[in-house]
């Protein structure tokens, strides 16, 4: 089974997952760690690991961040160095998000680096611009 943590600056990481609770109800292996203003980045690594450690009984993890190169994206990393169940997705969007809770949910992907790649491709398909 997948976990998922989504974290990022502000409160961007709540405000997606209440989006997706919104869209498909309440998501057990679902997280969030926000970046909050002022805080620092000993705090927000010890509330990433925290979260990790909720998710105990899942064989892979996923950390969405919302942002190449920032400190959510650092300290997941850091975490990902020490720790082969856990893969980093940055540039998370709603859609792509919405799309791995309903398949983590679903328990049929059992690959966190495989289905990580999947939704790359998946983010770029979602990005576009209308035109009437």
């Amino acid at each position: 089974m997948i976990g998922l943590i989504i974290t990022g600056h502000g409160q961007f990481a709540s405000g997606l997952v209440s989006a997706l609770e919104l869209l498909i109800g309440h998501q057990e292996l679902l997280t969030a760690v926000d970046f909050e203003s002022g805080q620092s980045w000993d705090t927000l690594m010890e509330h990433l690991k925290d979260a990790v450690g909720t998710m105990q009984t899942c064989d892979e993890l996923l950390i969405l961040c919302d942002m190449i190169g920032g400190s959510p994206y650092k300290c997941a990393a850091a975490l990902a160095d020490a720790d082969s169940r856990l893969t980093v997705l940055y540039g998370i969007n709603l859609g792509m998000a919405l799309e791995l809770a309903i398949r983590c949910r679903m328990g049929l992907d059992n690959d966190a680096p495989a289905l990580a790649g999947e939704m790359v491709a998946t983010g770029k398909a979602q990005i576009g611009t209308y035109r009437s």
